[in-house]
Formats: structure tokens, C-alpha cells, sequence
């Protein structure tokens, strides 16, 4: 098993190759900006968004069977590289895992979304994530593998270090009131990632708690697990119909041990 994570040295990514690393011999990366650690690891390919040939002359060198996709940037070049990608895939019968948003439902806020609900966006990131999804399956069909996330958070993350210095330098922390969610973060990522590609599964799978909790809450109930001070909240009140935005898994192939709750993820993400 040869796999390819683009985008290795994200949040997301280098905890996804981490985990897959420890699993299989052959597994590589790609990193953006310039790191000295990167440069002398044979694993990791120095790779930026629109450089086509260098992405070919990745795949000549790294023959991946799985590619995963944890890669931000221009829409247009993102697009671009995930055809590539896709079209040197289905030579191979090679699969594809594509980091997907909870952003593809943003226009459709009544309630949770599961695996099989109709894609509806009001934004242009979700709509972008959509043409992604529908453009990956036309070239793969089940080869292309949706995983599709909310909120990521972790014990280095930027959201938590965002809000831990917002707090200790007294600046308001921006929330939300009446807006319901779920969570995810890198470890269930990656541990799910490893899951599909061991079990050799397919199609779309929603990646994050199976339970929500309002917006507001989340950041009181983190702040009290850090032991930090209540901030100066900057709420913006979502009205009096609950919204919700929220990827719910419900793929009967992964087992509970696998699953989480927001209760679950702030004990993670607050603990030393």
C-alpha cells in the first residue's frame, strides 16, 4: 500500500500522515512553505498549488494507491489539481479521500445532515466543496471517498490557541447564540481515514460527534474546562429559530468505539 497525503503539513494533515504512518510503510506527504525538517525528510515533496508538474512528477516518484486531500487554497487551483489527480487515480484504480466540509448543507440549516441529504450551499466555500465532491465522483465514482467534517479542534489548534490568547490579552471572543453544531478533531480524522482504507470502504462518510450542542455553550464549557476567566462574549444571536450546522455520522460500518461526543472531545482538547 502506497498513500499520499497533500497538504501533510497542515493541522489535519500532519496528523493524518502521523497515524497512517504508523501503519504502513509507504506513506508520503507534501508541505508548502519552506521547513527545514521537511526538506530532510524523503517522505515529504515541496508541492504549491498550480505547479501541475511538479504534482506529476510527485505521483512518478510516490506511485500512490490511496491520495488524500487536506489541501486549502486558490479555488480555481484546487480544482485543477484535484482533476489531475482524479484522472491519474483512475489509471491506477487508485482511490481518492477528500476532505469535504459541513459547509455543502450551509444553505439548508433546519436541522442535522446525514451522508445521503441533498447538498444545498448559500456560500461560495461550500459551494466551491461541491463542485470538488461532484467533479471527484464523476471522474472515480465510489473510488472517491467524501469525508465530510465540521469544526476541527485539537490541543494545538488554531481555534483553541485563538481563543485562549483572545482571552488572556481581554479581547471579546466572537460566538454564536442559537446556532447548534458538532464537532470533530484531528485524531478522529485520521483514525477514521486509517478505518476506511484498512476496511477498503466506500462513498461518503460524515466525520464528527453524534451529538450538538449551541455555539455559546461550547466556548463557556471550554473556557470553565481551561480554568480561564469568562471573556467579554461577541455574540451574534442567530434569531429565535434554532440553526443548525452539523455532519452527523451515519455509516453502520464504523463501530462505536469510534464514535464521540461533544463531552468526549473537550476533555480531549482541554486535557494536558
Amino acid at each position: 500500500m502506497r498513500i499520499l497525503v497533500l497538504g501533510a503539513s497542515s493541522f489535519i494533515g500532519r496528523r493524518v500522515k502521523e497515524v497512517l504512518s504508523r501503519n504502513y510503510e509507504n506513506v508520503y506527504g507534501t508541505y508548502r512553505t519552506e521547513n527545514e525538517i521537511y526538506a530532510r525528510d524523503i517522505t515529504m515533496y515541496p508541492y504549491s498549488l498550480g505547479d501541475s508538474e511538479t504534482l506529476k512528477h510527485i505521483f512518478n516518484q510516490t506511485e500512490p494507491d490511496y491520495v488524500i486531500s487536506c489541501m486549502r487554497g486558490d479555488f480555481e487551483e484546487q480544482l485543477e489539481m484535484h482533476r489531475l489527480t482524479a484522472e491519474y487515480l483512475a489509471e491506477r484504480a487508485g482511490k481518492l479521500i477528500f476532505l469535504s466540509t459541513a459547509n455543502v448543507f450551509d444553505a439548508a440549516m433546519e436541522c442535522e445532515h446525514f451522508e445521503n441529504d441533498c447538498l444545498k450551499s448559500k456560500t461560495e466555500y461550500g459551494q466551491f466543496k461541491i463542485k470538488c465532491e461532484m467533479e471527484l465522483q464523476s471522474l472515480l465514482g465510489q473510488r472517491a471517498v467524501i469525508i465530510r467534517i465540521p469544526g476541527v479542534w485539537g490541543r494545538d489548534c488554531p481555534r483553541l490557541v485563538r481563543l485562549i490568547r483572545d482571552i488572556k490579552c481581554g479581547n471579546p471572543v466572537a460566538t454564536y447564540k442559537n446556532l447548534f453544531i458538532n464537532l470533530t478533531t484531528d485524531v478522529q480524522i485520521a483514525e477514521w481515514i486509517l478505518y476506511i482504507i484498512q476496511h477498503g470502504l466506500d462513498g461518503i462518510f460524515h466525520v464528527g460527534t453524534k451529538d450538538v450542542c449551541e455555539y455559546l455553550s461550547l466556548h463557556r464549557r471550554l473556557i470553565a474546562s481551561l480554568h480561564l476567566e469568562e471573556p467579554v462574549f461577541d455574540v451574534t444571536d442567530c434569531g429565535d429559530k434554532r440553526e443548525v450546522q452539523a455532519v452527523i455520522p451515519g455509516r453502520s460500518e464504523i463501530p462505536d468505539s469510534m464514535q464521540t461526543t461533544i463531552s468526549e472531545v473537550i476533555q480531549y482538547v482541554t486535557s494536558n
